[in-house]
């Protein structure tokens, strides 16, 4: 009211004041809630901050897409807002959140984790996802190794349990005149597992019950060469890496540096529980610098990364036969990611409503997946692919450790058989100077 006049104001596209005295419905004296902005204009800075927010170009025209960037670009659309985004290559994301909190920008197409703690507006949670350490894998594990490496705990178990049984079942199957002790028992055991025999005298017979008990060991058998053959031929035909950087004592005894994006420090000194020596291994960089070396593949760092950014480095690499990085175990919570907006927005509501609407639909995923074939078409990713394909077969080295564990049983046997003769004979010995 003013000067005896109704006035009301229409916020789009841009703010007027509009005199309705003389309007006679009074529901249209308030500005109705629409979903129609008319052109309202934002303008918002980006930066391309690869898989979330990029330009990709078709027929002479560009358009912002990616993860946060379609999202941000079909609100937009349904709203009918102009959107107008303003590249800053000198700026980074703390600076556009810090913008936003101090409500001097009115929406930001790049999305912000909880860890940041923003003291600004929030837009309803886009994604719910953990924040890791990427680790780069450790060298291949020789092939001479696999040999061992195929005989696992539930073999070795197996072993175990059937050499023990047989030599129980022994004591009462066999002759009491052969029966002995369970050491000797023990000893025929072994020799029956593995297919040597060691007896010097004459074999008797088998019982029924000796048969059932070759059955048994022959069903063993076969059952410890599936296991074996089947681990063997599995580790053969694919790569098999020494221990993994899981934990982060594994990071401080390989005294990994950890690359991380200067800003992110504060964040997880306050959120990770840690001992001192792993954030020793922190290394602050800028942002750019951060994700030249993390998109480069570069394995002389560990990097910290979020769990989308995580899923768009590993479907690079996915063609590898031998993958570049993982993402460990290291983790430090599991954060919100959402929307940075002024704390008394009016675009919130109809976001949240929106970002509801994508999530129930799925559309979040689809449009994932599409902005990662943007992202290989543009060429700011790569599809890494082995640059050899040539297959080496086995060569003998693979056996190495078979014929070591071979001379060294042929030794021990000649040790055995050396050591024998003499006790023999100094038994003799004694026996003849007794009898002098």
């Amino acid at each position: 009211m003013h000067q005896l006049r109704i006035w009301s104001f229409d916020p789009y596209p841009i703010t007027q004041w509009v005199d309705k005295t003389n309007f006679k419905n009074v529901g249209k004296l308030f500005p109705e809630i629409t979903k129609d902005m008319k052109k309202y204009r934002i303008e918002t800075p980006f930066l391309e901050d690869i898989p979330k927010t990029f330009i990709f170009k078709k027929h002479g025209r560009n358009f912002l897409v990616g993860n946060d960037a379609s999202i941000i670009g079909e609100f937009a659309k349904h709203m009918n807002i102009n959107l107008i985004p303003i590249f800053l290559p000198n700026m980074d994301l703390e600076k556009i959140f810090r913008i936003i909190s101090f409500n001097n920008l009115e929406l930001s197409v790049h999305s912000f984790s909880m860890h940041y703690l923003l003291q600004s507006g929030r837009s309803y949670p886009v994604d719910f996802e953990r924040w890791c350490i990427m680790v780069p894998f450790r060298n291949e594990l020789p092939k001479k190794k696999l040999v061992f490496k195929a005989f696992d705990g539930t073999t070795w178990l197996a072993i175990g349990l059937g050499v023990v049984f047989i030599a129980f079942v022994l004591r009462f199957i066999d002759p009491p005149t052969t029966t002995g002790c369970l050491g000797k028992n023990l000893l025929k055991s072994l020799s029956i597992m593995m297919y040597s025999s060691n007896q010097v005298k004459r074999i008797p017979v088998p019982s029924a019950l000796k048969c059932v008990l070759y059955a048994f060991v022959f069903c063993l058998g076969f059952i410890l060469y599936s296991f074996y053959t089947s681990f063997l031929a599995r580790f053969c035909t694919t790569l098999v890496f020494r221990n993994t950087i899981d934990t982060v004592e594994d990071l401080i005894n390989e005294n990994l540096r950890i690359m991380i994006i200067d800003y992110e420090t504060s964040a997880i000194r306050l959120q990770a529980n840690y001992d001192e020596k792993f954030f020793q291994l922190l290394y602050p960089m800028p942002y750019y610098d951060v994700v030249t070396h993390r998109n480069s593949f570069n394995n002389n760092f560990a990097y910290s990364i979020s769990e989308s950014d995580w899923i768009h480095l590993d479907k690079q690499q996915s063609k590898l036969k031998k993958p570049l990085f993982r993402f460990s175990k290291i983790c430090y919570g599991r954060h919100f990611t959402m929307f940075p907006l002024q704390s008394d927005s009016h675009l919130k509501p109809h976001l949240d409503d929106f970002i509801l609407r994508v999530k129930e639909g799925g559309l979040d995923v689809a449009w994932k997946d599409q902005s990662f074939g943007m992202a290989i078409t543009m060429k700011y990713s790569r599809m890494l692919v082995d640059k050899s394909t040539v297959i080496n077969p086995l060569s003998l080295e693979f056996f190495e450790n078979v014929f070591i564990i071979w001379l060294i049983g042929i030794g021990l046997s000649m040790i055995g058989f050396v050591t024998e003769v003499l006790h023999k004979k100094i038994v003799l010995l004694r026996f003849l100077f007794k009898k002098k």
